[in-house]
């Protein structure tokens, strides 16, 4: 819908305007709200037609046709499980800028997860609705805003780095719904995640490559954890 809405705009304001003369555009957008893009969907923005539709060459880019917004309400469970872990809800504040709220990224991912499995397994990344419009438009993946970041439950607010804790909240939670036992494994597979969650959130100014993971991981454990048939240098 937003990528026809923007379709749309744009078609309105083509006889209206020479966009040629365009040097900058600026907007705004929901800041809580996430969209999850498929796999695959980085490789569709680069390679946009400007003279085609957005929605039409986006058609399969998503991994959830609808996304969750400031206005859903059916994450409570989520948020109180993020708050119990971090210490109570005035320490997630003091931390990340706010409580635990049912339109935070964070408690909504995390229900993404638990409920739509497949959803999540089949998603590249993680933009939120501001990104994802700015996406839109600079055919890539656009970072993600401070300001909006800071409504995300994941995001220190006073180092502008994403908490490594919690994100080791989010892991726990999903990891005890995959059920996996093995100590050697579990230290491997949060590596993993935290590095797949870095991947996921591209943020402003931040530096997400230096992820630190205290373990060694063999071709045979990242084989299991990411239910690959190959691993691939990056």
């Amino acid at each position: 819908m937003w990528a026809e809405a923007l379709d749309l705009l744009l078609a309105r304001l083509r006889p209206r305007a020479d966009l040629r003369r365009v040097a900058a555009v600026s907007g705004s957008a929901q800041q809580h709200g996430s969209v999850y893009w498929a796999r695959g969907a980085g490789a569709a923005l680069a390679a946009l037609d400007p003279a085609g539709s957005l929605a039409t060459q986006l058609a399969g880019a998503f991994a959830a046709p609808e996304s969750p917004v400031w206005m859903d309400s059916s994450s409570a469970a989520q948020c109180r499980e993020v708050e119990a872990a971090m210490g109570g809800p005035l320490r997630l504040a003091a931390l990340t800028g706010c409580r635990a709220h049912e339109r935070c990224t964070g408690p909504q991912i995390r229900k993404m997860h638990q409920t739509r499995p497949r959803v999540y397994d089949a998603t590249e990344r993680v933009s939120l609705v501001s990104s994802f419009m700015a996406s839109l438009l600079v055919g890539g993946y656009a970072c993600i805003d401070e300001t909006d970041a800071a409504g995300m439950n994941i995001m220190d607010i006073a180092t502008r780095q994403l908490r490594h804790d919690a994100l080791q909240v989010l892991f726990f939670i999903l990891f005890a719904s995959r059920n996996v036992q093995d100590s050697e494994f579990q230290a491997s597979y949060f590596s993993i995640f935290v590095l797949s969650l870095s991947k996921h959130f591209t943020l402003q100014t931040y530096n997400l490559a230096t992820v630190d993971c205290n373990c060694i991981l063999t071709k045979k454990m990242l084989r299991r954890i990411l239910g690959l048939s190959s691993i691939k240098r990056y």
